[in-house]
């Protein structure tokens, strides 16, 4: 029966899902990005702040995004930048108003705001996008063709609307249009921007990707799934970690975000779902002042791991003797250990890894169906194909929890 699961796991990624990824970038406007990436590039060269905000998945392609960014642009032109909020201060407010207050406080005239949601809903987007526009900073959204294309109030100035209905696979090409986004900005910084020449960057881009795809193994995919449901049930630590690439590791906090709630979307009896994914830089900084630099992850899995956890370790063809490391720690500890191969390129490295993540979550929530006798082992293939992201839409999170913790009160 095993076959059944790789099989379906097969299909899905190489008749389903890379496919509409690839044809979700090539379908991406280059108009569109020529004025995002310039409007970008001038509030730079001017001294602007340049801000990324969302929610999620889309949280991370913001921190990428500014990452990225910061890499990107020429070092002639320094620039303040923001992702998000930290969470020391994500926690003072309700996360409707969460973004307004980091524009409140750092908004400046002329600045530029990129507001990333894959629906295009997010409550939280649309009332910072009306900030943004009522304080002229400039607001850019990349999004499905959601509330925040279609609100008077909240449309932003400048748009990428993704036309793919799927919001992970939206995810995924909302990834590249950022990342070309980011090659686009450098150059405006210095030239101007050809229509036909970004259209073949978008192409090239698409190659690229196309062929670094094939690194992905569905029956890894899988196999890991399964493992992790098993140490779910068990009551087991999950580790994901991806310690050499910036970028990765945020994809890697992703990964354990989809783990734990895409991973269990409708199921009822929620096993134990504990996720550790790196460190904050205070636990950072202090080990690897202390001698401990290059040895971090191997420290985590030796001293908080035990017999039967699962590690999953993002790695290049560069990684490999941090990779040693890790993997002789799991060892010791009898930790199953998956390497989780992505290319050396720094764009597509995350690119990757958000997409194996997604991949992960769904075989992972249409394993726990089987295993939970919600559905039987033959309609694995046809769970795959339900969009975790649009699911929660349907299902009503609140008040579940309310029923089950009672209401917050205010004041």
């Amino acid at each position: 029966m095993v076959n059944i699961y790789e099989n379906s796991t097969a299909d899905f990624t190489w008749k389903y899902y890379t496919p509409r990824l690839l044809k979700g970038i090539l379908a991406l406007e280059p108009a569109a990005l020529i004025q995002i990436a310039c409007t970008i590039a001038e509030a730079i060269k001017q001294g602007q702040r340049v801000f990324a905000f969302g929610n999620g998945g889309s949280a991370a392609l913001a921190e990428q995004f500014i990452d990225s960014l910061i890499f990107s642009i020429p070092q002639e032109f320094p620039f303040d930048s923001y992702a998000n909020v930290p969470y020391h201060r994500a926690i003072k407010w309700p996360n409707e108003i969460v973004f307004n207050q980091e524009v409140i406080r750092k908004g400046r005239k002329g600045d530029v705001a990129v507001l990333i949601s894959a629906s295009g809903n997010s409550l939280n987007i649309l009332n910072v996008s009306k900030l943004c526009k009522k304080k002229e900073i400039v607001p850019i959204s990349i999004s499905q063709n959601g509330k925040i294309c279609n609100d008077y109030e909240a449309k932003p100035l400048l748009q990428v609307i993704i036309a793919e209905p799927d919001q992970q696979i939206a995810e995924d090409i909302t990834h590249a249009a950022l990342q070309i986004t980011c090659q686009l900005a450098s150059i405006a910084c210095s030239t101007t921007l050809d229509e036909q020449n970004v259209l073949e960057q978008i192409k090239h881009y698409a190659q690229m990707l196309d062929k670094e795809l094939q690194l992905i193994d569905p029956n890894q995919i899988v196999e890991a799934s399964a493992s992790i449901a098993k140490a779910f049930t068990d009551g087991q630590k999950v580790f994901i970690e991806a310690p050499c690439m910036g970028n990765v590791a945020i994809q890697a906090h992703h990964g354990m975000h989809n783990l734990k709630w895409d991973g269990l979307s409708h199921i009822q009896k929620r096993p134990s779902n504990m996720v550790i994914s790196g460190f904050d830089f205070i636990h950072l900084s202090g080990v690897g002042n202390d001698g401990g630099d290059g040895f971090n992850h191997a420290i985590e899995i030796a001293d908080n791991s035990s017999e039967g956890d699962i590690a999953l370790f993002f790695s290049t063809e560069q990684d490999k003797e941090i990779e040693r490391r890790i993997s002789l720690a799991a060892q010791k500890k009898e930790v199953r250990f998956f390497s989780l191969r992505i290319p050396e390129h720094p764009a597509l490295s995350a690119q990757i890894a958000q997409t194996i993540i997604h991949l992960l979550g769904r075989t992972l929530n249409a394993y726990l169906h089987v295993q939970e006798g919600n559905i039987g082992k033959e309609e694995f293939a046809s769970k795959l194909g339900n969009d975790l992201a649009n699911l929660r839409y349907k299902e009503p999170i609140r008040k579940k929890l309310i029923e089950e913790y009672g209401e917050i009160q205010n004041g």
